[in-house]
């Protein structure tokens, strides 16, 4: 119970911290978003390459 406990705490943390920079999230979501499709094409671009 007490592991229950801290990670409630952590998610009252995580909460507040949405609440307080409620853009920041979304702003690193949009960054991550980002660089995974870059990330994806690259990989494309070299497994095309590996395939010819």
């Amino acid at each position: 119970m007490v592991l229950y406990e801290a990670f409630a705490s952590l998610w009252v943390i995580i909460k507040i911290s949405f609440f307080i920079n409620f853009k920041t999230p979304l702003v690193l979501l949009a960054w991550y978003n980002n660089f995974f499709i870059t990330m994806e094409k690259k990989n494309g671009k070299e497994r095309s390459k590996f395939n010819t």
